[in-house]
């Protein structure tokens, strides 16, 4: 699954008393506006897709570990953000924190895989 992939919950995990939904991100933060602002929209698309699965119940109906967890979403990207992405996390999180999903937190990660010819 990815970022592409709207309607689905990418990867969950869980963690002691965490349940962590990830979010597969493999597009680029490019600098152009046109592509950023995409980027951006398909984000929140899937943020709403998980938040939906939470509040309707359907996370824990699909996993049923994940009831009575603290909620993690988690953007995983294999490309780190720019001046957009970074703006954009930021809202995302102000919204959710200011919003009655207050007890869901928002993390990014970026891992930087490169691939060396030795």
């Amino acid at each position: 699954m990815s970022i592409l992939d709207e309607d689905k919950i990418d990867i969950i995990s869980i963690n002691n008393e965490v349940a962590n939904l990830y979010i597969c991100d493999h597009l680029e933060w490019t600098g152009n506006e046109d592509e950023d602002n995409k980027h951006a929209l398909l984000l929140q698309s899937k943020i709403e897709t998980y938040i939906n699965a939470y509040e309707t119940g359907y996370l824990f109906k699909i996993q049923p570990e994940t009831k009575g967890k603290k909620v993690v979403f988690i953007i995983i990207s294999k490309y780190c953000l720019n001046t957009k992405g970074i703006w954009f996390v930021s809202q995302a999180r102000k919204w959710l924190q200011a919003s009655k999903f207050s007890e869901i937190r928002l993390t990014f990660e970026w891992s930087d895989y490169r691939e060396y010819n030795l």
